[in-house]
């Protein structure tokens, strides 16, 4: 029985082989390399460009249909590529202001006709309307506020008109609506608008019910600063419990006298976040870099504060400030005694300073 297997193993070796060379046993199916689309000739590709028109002024006219039910036009809208009928604007501009259409439908038509929109006057203030009308749906407001955006460049109306597009965002401004208001605050905070900048040094001050997260509000706020939006942001900066809300609001403050000595105060105090420390020593290293480096030697010699961020303190000196400070004998008598009782890594960055005093 063995010398039977012994020579079926030969045989099927033998098939598996030609000369010294192992062929691999070919599947019964391989799969074909995807064969190349043929380029298409000028003719063929204007040919579609003209039936994708057809379509569309087919989808256009369902839309703007009397006769056509509701699922036919909400079809036709999904498969709408971009709206162009000019003459039958009236229509569009009556369909999306019909509530008894279902908000998602025409949300959708308002998308696919932005640009005809833009281009008249009723369309544009009806857009408008739409926008700042709280009984509507989101829906349809949310796309309100997005086509409108769009009309600030693509509007002759608006670019004639620019104040109308300010007011009408600053209706929203207090929107309850909050997608609605956030965006509409960050485009008028980029435009410095007095009105939205009041609002958002108001919501600062509120204890409760805010526009905007107090961070968000400081960064908008930050775009054209002023007298009072200084004093709310150190107000901010004093008061809050929040990281990021400090450190945003210090951020602010290099130029406001009125904050210096809290700066100061906050980037040499030891129980401060660490984080919130590193901004401010930025802000006074901006602002006097003298006055830095002091608070700085201050930082490095306070045996209360944290061991690594007094190494941090030392090694930023010596890179930045090393041939100013080398001469200062009260300071290098002081980190003699530092690297005395002092573990590392700060021991270590001692000597490597004391050494390039030198």
């Amino acid at each position: 029985m063995k010398i039977i297997y012994f020579l079926l193993a030969l045989l099927l070796l033998g098939s598996c082989k030609t000369g010294s060379k192992t062929t691999m046993i070919e599947p019964e199916t391989q799969m074909e390399a995807p064969k190349a689309r043929p380029a298409q000739s000028k003719v063929e590709i204007q040919k579609q460009v003209e039936e994708f028109q057809k379509e569309n002024d087919r989808n256009s006219a369902v839309i703007i249909s009397s006769n056509e039910p509701l699922p036919g036009k909400a079809q036709a809208s999904q498969d709408l590529g971009v709206f162009k009928d000019y003459d039958n604007l009236e229509k569009v501009i009556a369909f999306i202001s019909d509530k008894e259409i279902p908000a998602e439908l025409r949300a959708e038509v308002m998308k696919k006709a932005g640009s005809v929109l833009g281009k008249n006057e009723t369309g544009v203030q009806t857009v408008a309307t739409i926008l700042t009308d709280q009984s509507e749906d989101k829906i349809i407001r949310e796309q309100a506020l997005k086509t409108f955006n769009l009309f600030e460049f693509g509007s002759r109306f608006i670019m004639e008109h620019p104040e109308f597009y300010a007011e009408t965002l600053r209706k929203v401004v207090t929107d309850d609506n909050e997608q609605i208001r956030t965006r509409a605050i960050e485009i008028l905070a980029l435009k410095g608008d007095d009105f939205t900048q009041d609002k958002l040094i108001e919501s600062l001050n509120a204890p409760n019910n805010k526009l905007i997260d107090d961070a968000t509000a400081i960064r908008h706020l930050s775009n054209d600063l002023h007298a009072n939006s200084f004093e709310a942001i150190h107000r901010k900066f004093n008061e809050s419990d929040d990281v990021e809300v400090r450190t945003t609001a210090a951020r602010c403050l290099g130029n406001y006298e009125a904050a210096t000595k809290d700066i100061e105060a906050a980037f040499t105090n030891e129980i401060e976040q660490e984080g919130l420390r590193n901004v401010c020593g930025t802000v006074i290293q901006t602002k006097d870099k003298d006055r830095y480096v002091e608070l700085a030697k201050s930082i490095v010699t306070n045996s209360e504060d944290d061991l690594e961020y007094r190494t941090s303190c030392l090694k930023n000196l010596q890179e930045n400030y090393g041939n100013k400070i080398k001469t200062d004998a009260t300071f290098n008598e002081a980190l003699k005694k530092v690297k005395r009782t002092t573990p590392p890594p700060l021991k270590d960055a001692c000597k490597e300073y004391l050494k390039s005093t030198n």
